[in-house]
C-alpha cells in the first residue's frame, strides 16, 4: 500500500500546502518567491492546480538555506540554488522497494538530511533514511508505534492523524539503539486524503526539562 501510495504522489506531485510544509515556510512565503524571483518551479494539473516536483522542493529548501543559514540575498540565494545541479546522494530504503519509491525516497532524503521515516497508510514504516537506520531500530514493515515509549503512544496516534493540521513540530521521545532519545517532529502528509501515507521528518534535540512544545510524557494516558 504504501509503494503504491508513493508512486502515485511520485506521479502526480506535492500540492503547493505540501510543499511548504516540507520547505517549513508557509504558501505565501512560495507564491512571494515565485512571483518575486520570476522562478517557475510549479507545474499545473488538467485542472489547473499547482504540483511541486521533488526536483521543484530540492530548489526551494535551498534558496532558503542559502538565504537564512549562509545570510545571502534572496536574489543571490536563488540564482545559486538554480544553479545547483548536483545529483542526490545514494541511500537506501528498508528492505526491498520499487525503483520508484527508491528514487523519491532517495531525492527527499538529500533534500531534508534530517531523521526520516515514510510510514503508509497502515501505519508501518515503509522506507527510512540512513539518519534513521543508524539512530532508531527499524525495519521494513516495522510499527510506527512500536517507537514509542511508555506514556506515549497517544501522542505518536496524534502526529499520525493530524498530519497536515500541525502548523509547528513537537517534541517527542523515540525508542534507539542508544536508549529514549528526544525529537523536535513533524509528520507531512503526501496526499490530501485522511488517512493516507505521510513522511515523518525528525531532528534531535536535547532532553527538554519543561517546554510548550512538548506534546506530552510519560503518564498521560493509561492505555
Amino acid at each position: 500500500m504504501g509503494a503504491l501510495a508513493l508512486d502515485a504522489i511520485s506521479g502526480e506531485g506535492f500540492t503547493i500546502g505540501e510543499a511548504a510544509a516540507i520547505v517549513g515556510v508557509t504558501t505565501h512565503v512560495i507564491r512571494s518567491w515565485e512571483r518575486r524571483l520570476s522562478l517557475d518551479l510549479n507545474h499545473r494539473t488538467t485542472s489547473n492546480q499547482r504540483r511541486y516536483w521533488i526536483e521543484d522542493i530540492q530548489r526551494f529548501i535551498a534558496i532558503r538555506r542559502f538565504h537564512e543559514t549562509d545570510g545571502l540575498p534572496l536574489v543571490e540565494s536563488a540564482a545559486r540554488a538554480m544553479a545547483d545541479r548536483q545529483a542526490p546522494a545514494s541511500v537506501q530504503s528498508v528492505g526491498q522497494q520499487p525503483a520508484t519509491l527508491d528514487a523519491f525516497w532517495a531525492a527527499l532524503s538529500d533534500t531534508l538530511p534530517e531523521l526520516l521515516l515514510v510510514i503508509d497508510g497502515s501505519g508501518t514504516i515503509a522506507a527510512a533514511n540512513e539518519s534513521a537506520r543508524g539512530t532508531l531500530k527499524v525495519h521494513r514493515g516495522t510499527s510506527f508505534m512500536r517507537l514509542a515509549p511508555g506514556g506515549w503512544r497517544r501522542t505518536y496516534r496524534s502526529l499520525l492523524t493530524e498530519a497536515g493540521t500541525r502548523r509547528q513540530s513537537v517534541i517527542v521521545a523515540m525508542r534507539a539503539r542508544s536508549g529514549i532519545v528526544f525529537m523536535d517532529a513533524k509528520v507531512v502528509p503526501m496526499r490530501p486524503a485522511p488517512g493516507g501515507p505521510g513522511v515523518f521528518i525528525g531532528k534531535r534535540v536535547r532532553a527538554p526539562a519543561s517546554s510548550e512544545r512538548v506534546a506530552s510524557g510519560p503518564g498521560a494516558e493509561n492505555a
